[in-house]
């Protein structure tokens, strides 16, 4: 099939395209949080059993970043720290946002492409707005191409997702690409698409679930 953009000229064409599809052991960590009883975060990495056939895999920044330069998309994410936004323990959720930033400094030294390949940082910090603004600082710093809001869509109120989006677009700068992640439904796409953001998530999650997003009329 050679590298993803070869084998995507098939089915979508000359349209960028963005990891955002790819199996939990060949990408960032988009499905971390569904391999989490299976998973032991570290500063090294994620340590996992494979769904598969229950083998040990260790993922690290510099990992992803190497399959995900391998593969050839042109929009490449970091390897972050992601809980759930509902856990209560604040304390790892601030280890989390503090490491998915420290992640982001490792795969920015691995990133090998940088010239065509667009590295992604992800803003997470859970649903406290402090933290969020913090985590936003300090992956504004880092000058990346693209920045990704991560960690919603897990179970918070409407309310409480909308608030952290409207808080990290506020911070963010306005010729730089956005990426909400996990965006499932059109209400969340509504808060989205308010925020001029944008989110693959509305036509490649509910593809994988047999849904298709059309105007009516």
């Amino acid at each position: 099939m050679g590298d993803a953009d070869q084998s995507r000229q098939w089915w979508v064409g000359d349209a960028a395209l963005l990891l955002d599809d790819a199996p939990a052991d060949a990408k960032s960590s988009f499905q971390m949080v569904s391999l989490l009883k299976l998973a032991k975060v570290t500063e090294e990495g994620v340590r996992f059993l494979s769904p598969h056939d229950g083998s040990p895999m260790l993922l690290t920044p510099e990992h992803s970043i190497s399959l995900q330069n391998s593969i050839g998309s042109d929009i490449i994410m970091q390897l972050d720290d992601v809980i759930a936004t509902t856990s209560p323990d604040h304390a790892r959720i601030k280890e989390a946002m503090e490491r998915s930033v420290r992640w982001l400094d490792r795969c920015i030294q691995a990133h090998k492409y940088p010239e065509r390949q667009n590295l992604f940082c992800i803003i997470q910090g859970g649903l406290d707005l402090d933290m969020r603004k913090e985590c936003t600082a300090e992956m504004l710093a880092r000058d990346t191409p693209g920045i990704a809001i991560g960690g919603l869509s897990g179970g918070e109120e409407k309310e409480s997702y909308c608030k952290v989006v409207q808080t990290c677009t506020e911070l963010l700068p306005e010729k730089k690409p956005r990426y909400v992640m996990g965006v499932v439904s059109i209400s969340d796409g509504a808060a989205v698409v308010r925020d001029v953001l944008t989110s693959p998530g509305l036509s490649g999650r509910p593809r994988r679930l047999g849904r298709a997003w059309c105007r009516h009329v």
